[in-house]
């Protein structure tokens, strides 16, 4: 079960790596568990301990991994670009929240980041619910400055993680399908109560089940 994403989009140069250098550990030092995605165009410059892992994929591996004591790394083999919420799902860990930096076409929520020697901010943007901006920019949404960290870290908690506390998600053949309260309500019910009827379950907090078919 992904943990809520929420997108920082904007001009190159906007400054959206520096504020979240900033945000990441204002979250976490108030105790909540942060993962970052970014999204590179092109092609990716392998760092030198990556680039034994292109020999591993190119004789004929699908996903190397490079363990050391300080990094867990995965490289996987991909014909396409995958989407935010995909990699967003394949993240293992309970997080409590999900900062990417990028992929302004995902259907996720976004920050637009936007500084005034960056240029126009960019048009046609979907979900947007705030703007940090060090200029007025014509939408209807919350404001930020570009060092109120303190502020966008109250934001992020309140519209963010903590309506996430208590979620359904569900996808379907790779997948995520939409719900709205009530169905998503009656899934947790049953599966709970189904979950419960176990042996050995003495409370459900967490839950996850898949069924793959041939």
């Amino acid at each position: 079960m992904p943990a809520p994403v929420i997108a920082f989009v904007g001009r190159s140069d906007s400054g959206k790596t520096t504020l979240l250098e900033k945000i990441i550990p204002e979250l976490k030092s108030r105790g909540y568990r942060v993962a970052t995605i970014k999204h590179v165009p092109g092609h990716l410059v392998e760092p030198a301990e990556e680039r034994d892992t292109t020999r591993h994929l190119a004789a004929g591996s699908n996903t190397s991994v490079i363990n050391s004591p300080e990094k867990l790394i995965f490289v996987k083999k991909q014909s396409s670009e995958s989407t935010l919420l995909n990699i967003a799902w394949s993240l293992d860990e309970d997080f409590d929240i999900i900062l990417a930096e990028g992929f302004k076409n995902s259907p996720v929520p976004k920050i637009l980041v936007h500084r005034l020697e960056a240029g126009s901010p960019p048009e046609s943007l979907n979900r947007v619910v705030a703007v940090v901006s060090d200029e007025s920019v014509a939408l209807d949404v919350r404001r930020f400055g570009l060092e109120d960290v303190s502020a966008i870290a109250d934001f992020l908690v309140e519209t963010v993680i903590n309506p996430s506390r208590s979620r359904v998600d569900l996808r379907v053949n790779g997948e995520r399908v939409a719900l709205s309260n009530y169905p998503a309500e009656i899934i947790a019910a049953v599966m709970e109560t189904m979950a419960k009827t176990l042996k050995g379950v003495a409370g459900v907090k967490d839950l996850e089940f898949r069924l793959k078919k041939p």
